[in-house]
């Protein structure tokens, strides 16, 4: 199973540019033009790593990164912006980012940054089950469905339906 990328970037050239970099390099990838776009694709489909810009139409990126975080400190968050300046590297690292890549960049860094994240994030691969559709994370406590969208479970509610999913079939 391939890694699934959420990239939002509202400059359609370069977004398909990463994109068809990242699929060639093995890469699931899921685009969305705005920061709203972006947020209902990452409530609706399940994710592995979020590389978002942060000046974007309607919901910029640091506003959908303090969202995102309201659902989930686990997903890794790169963010990929011309914003340069000091205050804006430490403003996205405070509202939950895992790294900062500034434009102009090159391809080669940025796979390697995604790499490094995803490696960082492994361990979060041990706290997933399937069973049809669905996909519990127990780390975030969160069951996705691709149609569905997800659903935030309490702790003792994942646990048990863990339980459920790796003893399907046992009497």
């Amino acid at each position: 199973m391939s890694n699934r990328i959420l990239l939002v970037e509202d400059d359609t050239t370069l977004s398909m540019i990463i994109s068809e970099t990242l699929q060639r390099d093995g890469f699931d990838v899921l685009t969305a033009g705005d920061g709203e776009e972006g947020l209902r694709k990452f409530t609706r489909y399940g994710v592995d790593l979020i590389i978002a810009d942060v000046m974007m139409p309607r919901m910029d990126g640091f506003e959908m990164g303090r969202k995102i975080r309201q659902i989930s400190q686990n997903v890794p968050l790169l963010f990929l912006t011309a914003k340069s300046e000091i205050d804006d590297i430490v403003e996205g690292f405070e509202l939950g980012a895992n790294d900062y890549l500034k434009k102009p960049f090159k391809m080669l860094e940025l796979i390697v940054r995604i790499k490094a994240l995803l490696r960082r994030n492994i361990r979060d691969e041990d706290n997933r089950f399937e069973i049809g559709n669905y996909t519990l994370n127990l780390s975030t406590q969160m069951l996705s469905h691709p149609d569905k969208g997800n659903i935030e479970l309490s702790l003792i509610e994942a646990k048990l339906l863990k339980e459920l999913i790796v003893n399907v079939g046992h009497t």
